[in-house]
């Protein structure tokens, strides 16, 4: 299976996403093979020393990560992947994935945590912000990908989020997929 990672940086000074990728990426299933778009500087030190193939289209400067080769990268590109992995929210990795893929390529999004309930009571103008990009756009681009990689455990603990309209599953543990079907 040849699974595609988008992700804004393989920065490791970025953390979480950045770390979840290199992982599976070096560690991946037999069988699997994965490769890497990042809007990353082609040349930062820091893409030197990995162990898979990396398409750096970068660099990009604002907080969003606008990048106007990846739009087009990705339709170029999607034929080559079974599937592909869109890391993180909020970002334009999602919206050009969503652009790009839907209807072509599956995809799903890896939320890495952002949609828990904390970040609401934590960053209340942050909230309103990110509402504000959910209805024109971060609900279509989960919504066109296929369900998966929500992490919800706790959940009800804290009060839901109503960021989870789109349709989702539960995933805990296991990584499932309908990808697994086109295979057969």
């Amino acid at each position: 299976m040849r699974i595609l990672h988008i992700i804004g940086t393989l920065d490791p000074a970025a953390g979480g996403p950045t770390e979840s990728v290199r992982v599976l990426l070096s560690y991946g299933p037999i069988g699997y093979t994965g490769e890497v778009v990042t809007l990353d500087d082609p040349s930062a030190p820091y893409l030197s020393d990995i162990g898979f193939p990396v398409h750096a289209l970068g660099p990009t400067n604002t907080k969003y990560g606008f990048n106007a080769k990846l739009l087009p990268w990705l339709r170029d590109n999607r034929h080559r992947f079974d599937g592909v992995v869109v890391n993180g929210l909020w970002q334009y990795c999602g919206y050009a994935a969503w652009r790009a893929l839907a209807g072509n390529t599956p995809y799903v999004v890896f939320t890495h945590g952002m949609l828990d309930p904390y970040f609401k009571h934590a960053f209340p103008l942050k909230h309103i912000k990110k509402w504000l990009y959910w209805v024109p756009a971060e609900y279509w681009i989960l919504r066109g990908g296929v369900p998966g990689f929500v992490y919800l455990e706790g959940r009800e603990a804290i009060g839901g989020t109503e960021f989870l309209a789109a349709p989702m599953e539960c995933l805990c543990g296991a990584v499932r997929s309908k990808w697994a079907d086109r295979g057969s």
